[in-house]
């Protein structure tokens, strides 16, 4: 009689700790759920960047291209102040970062949900930063050539609104053609530019498009609903 006490204690003290895990699998899916959904949003906003950019970046590659024509001098302005802008991706990873710096992974159940994470994971950390590392390269390229085209107290005039392409300002703008090296140089500089900003497009829909993915397989998995949050 007291092997089939300890016996059956112990089966109870092995089936609370499954239910704890199993509770805490759940609650570290509710969160992932919640990160997933940030990123979505925060996929969301840096394709409307990137999009927004692209477009400035093919506008002012077709301004300045070869053989440059004068008019196009005050646009061509216009286009570089806007070329001070980037965007990164702004990854949540806090559930992921919790199961892995814990030994939790071991609580996940579902191989199918452990292998689509840390997929989506490992393509954020090298293939997204490494090509978001290229393009501020590329952007920074972009800039210094542009400190040698145009005269920076204009272009930051430009960038404060303080003129537009409808706009002709007072003072008497620098001939950028007056530099056809340092002008073709730029010409091609944007086009490298302009090939990684769709790239980055590219790449960060393809990752919205998984997040959204990995958002349904885990409601799938475990049985969760649009609305469930971590007090449930």
């Amino acid at each position: 009689m007291l092997f089939l006490a300890v016996f059956c204690g112990f089966l109870a003290e092995n089936q609370r700790e499954h239910l704890i895990e199993h509770q805490r699998e759940k609650q570290f899916m509710i969160s992932l759920l919640q990160d997933l959904r940030h990123d979505t949003a925060a996929f969301s906003s840096n394709l409307q960047a990137w999009g927004y950019f692209y477009a400035n970046i093919d506008s002012q590659f077709i301004t300045i291209q070869p053989p440059f024509q004068s008019f196009k001098t005050e646009p061509a302005y216009y286009r570089a102040a806007l070329m001070y802008s980037f965007s990164e991706f702004n990854y949540n990873d806090r559930t992921i970062e919790q199961l892995r710096n814990s030994g939790n992974f071991r609580l996940i159940r579902e191989k199918i949900v452990v292998d689509s994470l840390v997929d989506y994971d490992n393509i954020i950390r090298n293939q997204l930063r490494n090509q978001e590392s290229v393009a501020r390269n590329e952007m920074m390229t972009v800039l210094n050539q542009q400190n040698d085209l145009f005269n920076s107290k204009h272009v930051d005039e430009y960038a404060k609104g303080l003129y537009s392409p409808a706009k002709i300002p007072l003072q008497q703008l620098y001939r950028v053609e007056n530099k056809p090296e340092l002008l073709f140089r730029y010409y091609n500089q944007l086009y490298k530019y302009g090939w990684i900003a769709k790239v980055l497009i590219i790449e960060n829909q393809k990752l919205k498009d998984q997040a959204t993915g990995l958002i349904r397989l885990v409601k799938k998995e475990y049985h969760l609903s649009e609305g469930t949050s971590l007090g449930e």
